[in-house]
């Protein structure tokens, strides 16, 4: 697919806060001359046989910016977030740049990470699984998998919590918790390892509708203050009360000028919710 990439999108007229509109309107010029690019993908073309996924394409994301990625299935969405997160092996043989430096130059992954937070369906998967009270491994140490551990696991780009929260790193995911409403899915565990009763318990993650864990994750994803944000398909499979209160925290996230948005979505009136005024369609 021939991916077209365009600023001020007509997509991005709806019923979104006139306050984000507007400030993304100021913020373009400004943007354009001095945004400092976290992604820059230069004719870049994956193919798998025969099938052309991503075809010349030339794009950049600046710091602050917010894009909503649009396309049918199969036109390369997902391969595109694979690509900035490190997960497709071809982006190595592209000429893709990340906070400035090109695939393949010698950075290191971690530092990459350190600077992305992602939701995806692998991801979702991926903790799932882990949490699964059938998890064997996890099992001999572990009673369950804590919404808190789950939420902290972010500072450390793990699936598990395997090191100790520092008292600064604990004040940020208070701070995110609270930021983003969720402090009924999550809370600290009191002194001595006692979660909680009540609202704010320190909750089983398994236990959890997909729903909420799906908000849990995006709280886990942020709780570093990332400097972009990938979001595949994040709404996906959600419906009522869940996909309002995941809208709402994507709300919040897209209010703040220090993080980049990349959202994956096939729903225009997503898009038109969230105000975007950047929309790449592939």
């Amino acid at each position: 697919a021939q991916a077209r990439a365009g600023a001020l999108a007509p997509a991005a007229t709806g019923p979104a806060t006139s306050r984000r509109l507007e400030r993304a309107a100021a913020a373009e010029t400004s943007n354009e001359q001095s945004g400092e690019p976290l992604v820059e993908f230069r004719g870049v073309t994956i193919s798998y046989a025969d099938h052309v996924v991503l075809n010349d394409l030339t794009w950049t994301v600046r710091a602050g910016e917010n894009w909503a990625v649009m396309g049918r299935n199969g036109s390369g969405k997902s391969t595109l977030i694979e690509l900035i997160s490190g997960e497709n092996p071809l982006a190595y043989t592209q000429d893709i740049s990340l906070f400035g430096k090109r695939k393949g130059s010698g950075e290191s992954v971690w530092d990459i990470k350190r600077q992305l937070g992602v939701i995806s369906t692998e991801v979702h998967m991926e903790y799932t699984d882990f949490a699964d009270p059938g998890n064997r491994w996890y099992a001999r140490t572990h009673a369950h998998v804590t919404t808190w551990e789950v939420v902290c696991s972010g500072f450390f780009d793990s699936v598990g919590l395997y090191t100790a929260v520092g008292p600064s790193q604990r004040e940020a995911a208070l701070a995110w918790i609270d930021r983003l409403g969720v402090s009924d899915l999550v809370a600290p565990p009191r002194a001595g390892g006692s979660a909680p009763s009540g609202q704010g318990q320190n909750r089983n993650f398994f236990h959890l509708s997909f729903g909420e864990q799906k908000l849990v994750l995006l709280c886990r994803a942020l709780v570093k203050s990332p400097r972009l944000l990938l979001l595949d398909e994040p709404s996906h499979g959600l419906s009522g009360l869940a996909r309002t209160r995941l809208l709402s925290m994507m709300e919040v996230v897209a209010d703040d000028p220090t993080i980049a948005v990349v959202h994956v979505t096939h729903r225009e009136d997503e898009v038109q919710h969230m105000g975007f005024q950047r929309v790449l369609r592939l």
